[in-house]
């Protein structure tokens, strides 16, 4: 069964991922529970701050209330010390402009009375609902105007007395009633007035209009679902978005903790509570000072659920939203680091079917640009290997068929050499023998010249280095030319570097490679050319501390080779020149080979050729170490 392959992508996706969303989730899902703590800390602080400020918005109200009753009734004891209603007509401009000016000060009062000790009414003044403009009595000695008839009735009086009125501070609150008369709910706070011998002379009252509270409780909106109520003394509803005054009391409560929580609220204490009533809900309760009542603010457990299922969902879509970009990035940076080792697997592949052109091209300076770079090099280097291979594989099959041919060419030609001298000794009379006995021995010594060189060619000896100066050797084989390069008028210069330390070379070899090189520099100089011989120590040496090599460089100004030939020049018998052999450059390839070093060819065609010779420098030590 074939194995299925995975591909480094999937390996990186499968080692990542989990690296990168296992955090993500544990974060998330302590996110989650830490979140909903906050939430549920963040709401219960909400609600402990509506609580506290309806509150104490309400407790303004009333508190405000008893000080302008405080306020009146100081007013009147202080600067009236009479019996009210014998001389309310002397004073009665005054006590309507104080009244006045109390009921216009607060929205929530609905009517200001002013009462004898047998609680009939000396003077009214209320507010009208719209505009709120006062209506009072004009005389003051008229108790019972019929245009200006009290507020409330004397049954309604009645019951005001009788009602279960509690002190606080000498100031009476009564219950919340509803008057049939002008709709909706008020309720009364009261003060006597006592003169300094501490007889009553009266009562004042303020009428609190009842329905703007309860439209400011049931104004309050928490959440989606929450609202507040108020509670009184003994645990009775007093102002709730569902029931009227005192619908509902302390004994319709079934849950033990809402018991527990209206006991709490009961008895004036700051907190919050969760309860059954109709579903699970959580409420903040502040009490209410001055009436000694309580308001809660509560909201369904419910929402703080969907407000946890919010996060919940929210930590799944971030893991979620996390794997794809995850996912995403993994494939992208995998595509970025795979792609130059993809190609780098398919240019082995074609390096490998022979391709040997193939070069990857060097998009970055990371280590995956030095990776490409240097399979780039290895490639190059391979290349010239393999072709340095296939060169002296030539030369070595070559060789042997060379030997194997100049062997059975050197007996012929001596036995026709020897027939054409004693022809040419025996018949020298005749002049037409003679003629062609030369041409003969001309073309047989040609032919052994050339036999000889297939010879050098097959034979190549291993070098037999010396100890030698460079310099001297080079001119010396330029002193060979020196007639040459007059008759030709070609310019000869030299750049031979001093100092160059002496070398273990094979003389006899290297002057045969400077022979063969300047040859072909001579005829592809021409008539008038120039020629530039070369002798340094490689610069590459000094920068990177490599082996020291030298460099023989022979350059000339001539016609160049043409780049479809300049990968058979170093073949046997190629040559582009009428009376070459194309053994030159073979056996100074192999001799250059022999020494270790290399010989490469520039040419530019109508520019010139510059052939380099790189030999490594070893001194006699050295020489004795390799051997």
């Amino acid at each position: 069964m074939k194995s299925i392959r995975s591909s480094i992508t999937i390996k990186l996706l499968v080692l990542i991922l989990p690296l990168v969303c296992i955090p993500i989730m544990i974060v998330g899902y302590f996110s989650y529970h830490s979140s909903i703590k906050t939430v549920s800390r963040l709401s219960r602080g909400e609600q402990m701050l509506q609580a506290r400020v309806y509150a104490g918005t309400i407790n303004s109200i009333f508190k405000s209330c008893m000080a302008d009753l405080e306020a009146i009734s100081n007013f009147i004891t202080d600067y009236y010390q009479f019996e009210v209603k014998e001389k309310a007509g002397t004073h009665g401009k005054t006590v309507i402009k104080l009244f006045e000016d109390f009921i216009v000060h607060s929205p929530y009062y609905f009517e200001i009375r002013l009462t004898d000790p047998g609680g009939s009414e000396i003077l009214n003044l209320r507010s009208e609902k719209s505009g709120k403009q006062p209506s009072y009595y004009k005389n003051m000695n008229t108790f019972r105007h019929p245009e200006n008839q009290s507020l409330f009735s004397h049954k309604d009086m009645n019951v005001f007395r009788n009602s279960g009125e509690r002190e606080k501070n000498t100031i009476y609150i009564s219950k919340i009633y509803k008057s049939e008369l002008w709709g909706g709910y008020f309720i009364d706070l009261s003060k006597p007035l006592k003169n300094r011998s501490g007889k009553t002379l009266g009562k004042v009252t303020i009428t609190i209009d009842y329905n703007m509270v309860i439209d400011l409780i049931t104004s309050v909106r928490f959440g989606k679902q929450g609202y507040a109520f108020l509670v009184d003394q003994v645990g009775r509803t007093i102002a709730h978005p569902a029931y009227e005054p005192y619908q509902y009391d302390f004994t319709k409560y079934k849950d033990a903790r809402l018991r527990e929580f209206v006991v709490n609220m009961i008895i004036g204490e700051t907190g919050w509570k969760t309860f059954d009533l109709g579903g699970e809900k959580a409420a903040a309760y502040a009490p209410i000072e001055a009436t000694r009542w309580s308001l809660a603010v509560s909201i369904p457990i419910e929402e703080f659920v969907d407000e946890a299922n919010k996060l919940k969902t929210g930590v799944i879509q971030t893991v979620l939203i996390a794997l794809f970009l995850s996912g995403f990035a993994v494939a992208f940076i995998s595509h970025r680091l795979l792609k130059p080792i993809k190609q780098l697997a398919e240019a082995t592949e074609d390096i490998s079917a022979g391709n040997w052109s193939k070069e990857i091209p060097v998009n970055s300076n990371d280590e995956l640009g030095m990776l490409t770079s240097s399979f780039n090099r290895m490639t190059h280097s391979l290349r010239d290997t393999q072709q340095k291979l296939v060169a002296s594989e030539k030369l070595i099959s070559i060789g042997r068929l060379s030997a194997g041919v100049a062997h059975e060419f050197r007996n012929p030609l001596n036995a026709m050499k020897g027939a054409v001298n004693y022809m040419k000794k025996h018949r020298s009379e005749d002049t037409l023998i003679t003629e062609y006995s030369d041409l003969l021995l001309e073309e047989i010594n040609r032919l052994s010249g050339f036999v000889d060189e297939f010879l050098y060619f097959a034979k190549q000896s291993k070098p037999k280095p010396v100890l030698i100066d460079l310099n001297d050797l080079i001119e010396n084989t330029l002193s060979l030319f020196e007639e040459e390069f007059k008759n030709k008028n070609i310019r000869i210069t030299r750049s031979l570097e001093p100092d160059l330390p002496p070398m273990m070379l094979d003389a006899r070899q290297i002057e045969q490679v400077l022979i063969n090189l300047l040859l072909n520099a001579v005829d592809a100089a021409g008539e008038g050319g120039q020629v530039h011989v070369i002798a340094r120590i490689k610069d590459e040496n000094k920068k990177h501390n490599a082996s020291p090599r030298v460099l023989i460089i022979v350059e000339d100004n001539g016609k160049g080779i043409q780049p479809d030939d300049l990968k058979y020049i170093f073949d046997p018998f190629f040559s582009t020149k009428d009376s070459g052999t194309g053994l030159g450059l073979p056996i100074s390839y192999g001799i250059i080979e022999g020494h270790g070093g290399t010989i490469e060819v520039d040419s530019k065609p109508g520019i010139g050729t510059s052939m380099t010779v790189n030999l490594p420098l070893k001194d006699k030590q050295d020489q004795g170490d390799a051997s």
